[in-house]
């Protein structure tokens, strides 16, 4: 099977590898062992299915005043011509009780609470977006770009709200990507990077996924996800996604969790975070530079 991964189609006899599973009741030490080695964890069955399907219901009817589906869609397939749509801190859906719920999951802090082995916190602001046919999530990026001024510990979490399997257009991650060596210098100039002050457009290092897996000499791992299931990524693990080689829209929603002790990136908090504000008044200005320009000065 061949899937599109950035600028090229990819298999897995070269850049894409299968994710490893792992589960909310396995020792708790190895899955910190697991994540401080890999640079993720793929949690199954962390929230409740039943609950999971709930929200989807709740955004599918939400997404009915938004956009115009087609007449053969239905909530297990979603279909519209409005692909990529982004949600993010539109608090009437990603606050509604049933959908916050999958969102800030009991099960989700008690894990966060015996992985950072103290209370946790998380980020008000929601990413909640559709993915649509014939498109991407994101282009491979680390996460600290855009949210670095708080905990070095923050992970995010990925949702998927309902069923996705890898033709639907996935997230990947890099394999043990967030402290490999070869990745050193990228660390230490992209990876310490603000796109609110640095204003690089669109702040993804490279759409060219296989650059990474060469140098690193890793795959991109995937896998199918069920109802329920999350991956856990660290702000310094490299990440992406699939095209939606489907005709259905994909659902996904990611949030942020931190130990509660250390500092937090205020953009992200509070009844009405800033998000990204000086970066999208950059990008509307045209003040942004490009990311191609921005590596050259890094040589990387």
């Amino acid at each position: 099977m061949v899937y599109q991964l950035g600028e090229e189609e990819v298999n897995f006899n070269n850049v894409l590898g299968e994710i490893r599973s792992s589960f909310p009741d396995e020792d708790i030490s190895l899955l910190k062992e697991r994540l401080n080695k890999d640079g993720y964890l793929c949690l199954r069955n962390l929230i409740p299915q039943n609950e999971v399907l709930r929200a989807r219901q709740i955004f599918y009817e939400f997404l009915k005043i938004q956009i115009k589906f087609s007449k053969n869609s239905t909530i297990e397939n979603p279909k519209s011509e409005n692909g990529n749509l982004f949600f993010g801190g539109k608090k009437e859906i990603t606050h509604h009780p049933d959908f916050i719920n999958i969102l800030e999951h009991p099960n989700s802090f008690n894990f966060f609470y015996q992985l950072f082995s103290e209370p946790c916190k998380t980020y008000d602001y929601k990413w909640l977006r559709t993915v649509g046919s014939n498109s991407y999530g994101t282009e491979a990026h680390m996460d600290v770009v855009y949210m670095g001024r708080g905990s070095k510990d923050l992970l995010t979490m990925w949702i998927p709200v309902g069923k996705i399997t890898r033709e639907n257009g996935p997230m990947v991650v890099l394999d043990k990507s967030h402290n490999h060596p070869k990745l050193k210098k990228i660390r230490d100039t992209y990876g310490r990077m603000d796109v609110d002050k640095d204003l690089i457009k669109g702040g993804s290092f490279t759409n060219n996924y296989s650059e990474l897996s060469r140098l690193t000499k890793t795959k991109w791992l995937v896998g199918d996800y069920d109802p329920g299931d999350v991956l856990i990524v660290s702000i310094y693990t490299f990440h992406g996604s699939l095209r939606n080689n489907s005709d259905i829209l994909r659902f996904t929603c990611d949030v942020r969790f931190q130990p509660k002790s250390d500092s937090i990136d205020n953009r992200w908090i509070g009844e009405n975070p800033i998000a990204h504000r000086d970066w999208w008044r950059g990008e509307k200005e045209g003040k942004t530079i490009e990311i191609d320009k921005a590596r050259e000065s890094w040589g990387v």
